[in-house]
């Protein structure tokens, strides 16, 4: 069956006061059957006073982590956001050492 069809077939049950099941083919790929993961995006050796800091962000891709850093830094440029970041999709441990 064409998508007209399923189209036609679809408007005509809008006006006649029945209510057809929408054809799965009609709309087949407008939504991502697979639910997107969060990543953690871990930049290392960044924000240097001394010592090494280290921004880190949960997101869905590498420019909304960016982007959430960038925000919760005051939307301050930051040269460091630009090195590409570790990213942590399994289990995983972190530790920094505190410095002065």
């Amino acid at each position: 069956m064409s998508k007209e069809n399923n189209v036609k077939k679809l408007m005509a049950s809008m006006t006649d006061g029945s209510v057809a099941p929408a054809p799965k083919s009609l709309f087949a790929g407008s939504i991502s059957s697979k639910p997107k993961k969060l990543k953690l995006f871990v930049w290392e050796d960044v924000l240097t006073d001394y010592t090494s800091g280290v921004m880190f962000a949960l997101a869905y891709d590498v420019a909304g982590a960016r982007k959430t850093i960038l925000k919760k830094m005051g939307y301050k440029e930051h040269p460091e956001l630009n090195i590409k970041p570790k990213i942590v999709s399994k289990t995983a441990g972190f530790f920094c050492y505190g410095g002065g």
